[in-house]
């Protein structure tokens, strides 16, 4: 009798366990391929609009790029956080990138800022957005578990 409710306590944290590792994963792929959003969006902005990149526009392209990837390989202890955090600077970067469009074209220029690569944004918040449920859920029960 006693083994039997071992057995199943077992494969109780064994079935938790790989829905934490599922969390992870997704979390993780979120947050990688947001990093390579970020990368690709700017490396086709650069090269539509001919210019190179000055340092007040790449100093927030180069923090969002090493933050998703910081981010990304901080999901294996803390999946949700990493994607709340991320989901934060994200919403920032694009804040920060809105700047050149006000300076040029004023209070119109923060419109054009956000809506310029949509596509992109809304990509990115998609991704992290759907990863975010599992991740919650499953950092709740590790954190019980640990305890």
């Amino acid at each position: 009798m006693n083994n039997e409710i071992s057995d199943s306590y077992d494969e109780e944290q064994l079935k938790k366990l790989q829905g934490f590792n599922l969390a992870v994963y997704q979390s993780r792929h979120a947050l990688f391929i947001s990093s390579g959003i970020v990368l690709i969006g700017e490396i086709i902005s650069y090269t539509l609009f001919d210019q190179m990149p000055y340092t007040f526009n790449l100093l927030p392209f180069t923090l969002m790029f090493i933050t998703f990837i910081g981010l990304a390989l901080w999901t294996q202890k803390k999946p949700y956080t990493a994607l709340l955090i991320g989901a934060i600077a994200y919403s920032i970067y694009i804040l920060v990138n809105t700047i050149p469009f006000i300076y040029k074209d004023g209070f119109q220029g923060f419109f054009k800022g956000i809506y310029v690569g949509c596509l992109y944004k809304i990509l990115i918040i998609t991704l992290i957005a759907r990863a975010t449920p599992k991740a919650k859920s499953m950092q709740k029960i590790n954190e019980t578990i640990e305890k």
